[in-house]
């Protein structure tokens, strides 16, 4: 088991080792239990990794009593060194009366209970076309399962010396566009872009539009490393444009009516697919949008979203 708590206390990376008979499919979700939390409280998260991965992988926020206590309960265990960049064996079994996957680490650490994997509407993008994953914060926890999966095959392609673009099922492009005012969730997904940067095989099949909606706060030291940063980074892709037209990085909220027209017109298929994973004032909006664009453009457009506070 490894976690990891952001530097503001506001995220916890899980990652469980997964057994072999513990089957999922990309965009489901798991409940999670955590005893020395709460014996009887169980809570849903997406599933953060993809089905090839040898773990499972959860990101957890901290908006609410339970999600705070366990952010605190392994933020202090990290603090002790018994978890921080550590994997442990675990001795795995099923308990009949809870029918939920159990990982016990046999030491003080805490014990992580699985369900079993639930479907979601965002599994069914897997046999799609024209595809575009809306994300907000850490509503992007959704969507990491399909992006870690294109990363493994474009990686082991390129470690194979296959230079051919990799296919992505039924897609011809994911447009993902992500949201977000922490500066620290680029983390979560800085791998995934470094792909498209710089594996040929990922170059041209995924497309990111990032968009921090963090204040200039030039008085404030972290957000002005950030921003000098971020401008050093734009000046550095834009030298590429070829590159630099598949990472577009932007400060502000995105104009969604701009983009959505940008994005769906360039696409061959008449069926459009979007699917968001953020606050509900969003996914409203969205759908809205996407209501207006069927009327207005004569578009086929299915919109699925998932709401996460």
């Amino acid at each position: 088991m490894k976690s990891h708590v952001s530097s503001d206390g506001q995220y916890l990376q899980l990652s469980l080792k997964r057994p072999e008979y513990y089957k999922y499919s990309l965009g489901q979700y798991a409940f999670i239990n955590i005893p020395e939390v709460s014996r009887w409280q169980w809570h849903p998260f997406s599933i953060a990794s993809c089905s090839r991965s040898d773990k499972i992988k959860f990101i957890i926020k901290n908006a609410g009593d339970w999600t705070g206590k366990t952010v605190e309960l392994f933020k202090q265990h990290n603090k002790k060194g018994a978890l921080l960049n550590n994997f442990m064996d675990t001795n795995v079994h099923m308990s009949i009366d809870e029918e939920a996957l159990h990982l016990d680490t046999n030491t003080s650490f805490p014990r992580v209970n699985l369900s079993y994997p639930i479907s979601s509407p965002v599994q069914q993008s897997t046999y799609n076309y024209n595809v575009v994953y809306v994300a907000a914060g850490v509503g992007t926890t959704t969507f990491l399962s399909f992006m870690e999966l294109q990363y493994l095959k474009a990686k082991q392609k390129a470690n194979d010396g296959d230079t051919k673009i990799c296919k992505l099922d039924n897609k011809e492009v994911i447009d993902f566009i992500f949201i977000s005012r922490e500066t620290e969730s680029i983390g979560w997904i800085a791998k995934y872009i470094n792909a498209a940067l710089t594996l040929p095989q990922m170059t041209k099949r995924i497309k990111f539009h990032i968009y921090i909606t963090l204040k200039d706060e030039s008085n404030n030291l972290a957000s002005f490393l950030f921003w000098r940063a971020l401008s050093f980074y734009n000046k550095k892709l834009s030298k590429n444009n070829k590159m630099y037209s598949k990472i577009n990085i932007n400060t502000g909220r995105p104009d969604f009516e701009a983009l959505f027209t940008k994005i769906l017109n360039k696409n061959q298929y008449p069926q459009h697919y979007v699917y968001a994973c953020g606050a509900e004032r969003l996914t409203s909006m969205l759908h809205k949008l996407c209501i207006d664009k069927m009327k207005q453009d004569n578009m086929k457009i299915q919109f699925n979203y998932e709401i996460f506070s």
